[in-house]
């Protein structure tokens, strides 16, 4: 099990600039973000509890009677307590710990969409009329420029050219001049002014061979699309608890 997160998550605060519509639209966001965090947290109470019930159902009655008397308290047990094991009390860590990266990864996603919301024009597009343009255009890029928009990869490719290849496959490719830098094709997207590939395992292999010669700039071809401002609108308004077919009249 991993180690307990730290005290309290942090919470991502929304970008709240300017006055007016701007700052309209972002208490409007946080109006519908109160009531889902709300919903998932009740959900994850159930979640939780069925977790360890499972675990609980899973430990043999003969060897383990100790650890599931400790896990069915902490099934049982009021919010804020826990099982007396230190079985218990790694499963209560390991569940705090999921627990506080699905509430940080839903901040960052909100935090994600307003962000694109802003930087495409979305209030423009929504409350000025403007026709919403969106594109793709290719454009040769330097791989040291590039980032990614994964926290990890796995070490094999899934798709692709490369699929079913190991990673360090195509670094070895790289290293021995059979693939140029310049014969891989990335997908990015333009965000918070950095460009963010699609494509992590490619750029990993870029990046791990670019490195061997760092006095080198090395570029890769890549087509950069645009992020969309009302599909970012549409994820953040989508509040409804019945599929649209009903609204209430906040007072």
């Amino acid at each position: 099990f991993p180690p307990g997160p730290p005290a309290a998550a942090p919470s991502a605060r929304l970008p709240q600039t300017g006055s007016g519509s701007a700052a309209s639209d972002a208490r409007g966001t946080e109006a519908v973000v109160a009531p889902l965090a709300t919903s998932l947290t009740e959900s994850w109470v159930a979640i939780e509890r069925a977790i360890v019930e499972q675990l609980e159902a899973a430990t043999s009655d003969d060897a383990q009677s100790s650890e599931r008397r400790s896990i069915s308290a902490l099934a049982k047990a009021p919010e804020g307590m826990s099982g007396d094991s230190d079985t218990a009390r790694r499963i209560h860590a390991a569940l705090e710990q999921t627990k506080y990266n699905f509430f940080r990864n839903m901040d960052t996603a909100v935090l994600v969409l307003r962000t694109i919301l802003v930087e495409n024009g979305g209030h423009s597009i929504m409350h000025e009329c403007y026709r919403r343009v969106l594109g793709q255009r290719d454009a040769l890029l330097p791989v040291s420029q590039l980032r990614y928009s994964h926290n990890t990869i796995s070490n094999v490719f899934s798709s692709g050219q490369h699929a079913g290849q190991p990673v360090s496959s195509l670094v070895d490719s790289l290293r021995s001049g059979y693939v140029r830098t310049e014969d891989l094709h990335l997908k990015v997207v333009l965000y918070s002014g950095r460009y963010h590939s699609l494509c992590n395992r490619r750029l990993y292999a870029l990046k791990s061979f670019s490195s061997e010669n760092p006095d080198r700039e090395y570029q890769v071809r890549a087509t950069i699309f645009d992020l969309c401002p009302v599909t970012a609108k549409f994820i953040l308004a989508y509040s409804t608890a019945d599929d649209g077919r009903s609204v209430q009249v906040r007072p």
